[in-house]
């Protein structure tokens, strides 16, 4: 069985989360404007016991919940978890959300990362399917402006996404050559 440890680009590092994240998570998650995830209970003592349910799926080796840092300023900038990934065809990715103040590029640099981990470095022909609510308006112009998103059905208020590898494949060139995911490598 493969664990992934978190990988890291030449401008963020995913790592994963400890017990010691779990109040910035929290916060995060209760505070932030334009918040579309789930929400959750108010209680840090739910998210404390969200963390132990999760810790059983990370050591099976499933599911890793990351922080992102942003090199430069050695600062978190957001969180995300990676599912499915005793999975040989397709990779999730879920409740992602970002800190208000963030750059677009760390934005497109997150996404672009998290299709290179799935269909470059852990060869997976499927990303996906994740859930953008309708309200999430800007996550959704990005996935379209970024081009690698192919919408899949359409639930009462959200999109179906995936990314396919074939489209990832097409589309792939014009970031790398931006320097998206560039010096990408696993931790």
């Amino acid at each position: 069985m493969r664990i992934l440890n978190g990988f890291q680009t030449s401008l963020l590092i995913f790592q994963p989360i400890d017990i010691e994240d779990v109040p910035e998570i929290h916060e995060l998650r209760t505070t932030r404007k334009n918040n579309y995830l789930s929400k959750i209970d108010t209680s840090i003592r739910s998210q404390y016991e969200y963390f132990d349910a999760y810790k059983k799926r990370n050591i099976r080796g499933n599911e890793v919940y990351l922080k992102i840092i942003d090199r430069k300023k050695s600062l978190t900038c957001g969180f995300l978890r990676v599912t499915n990934l005793l999975d040989n065809l397709s990779l999730g990715w879920e409740s992602l959300i970002i800190k208000e103040g963030t750059s677009a590029p760390l934005g497109i640099e997150i996404c672009f990362a998290i299709y290179y981990l799935a269909c470059e470095h852990l060869g997976r022909s499927v990303l996906g399917p994740w859930i953008v609510t309708d309200q999430n308006i800007h996550m959704m112009k990005i996935h379209e402006r970024m081009g690698f998103v192919t919408k899949v059905d359409k639930v009462s208020n959200a999109s179906v996404l995936i990314v396919m590898r074939d489209v990832y494949e097409k589309n792939k060139d014009k970031y790398i050559n931006w320097g998206f995911a560039n010096e990408f490598r696993e931790n």
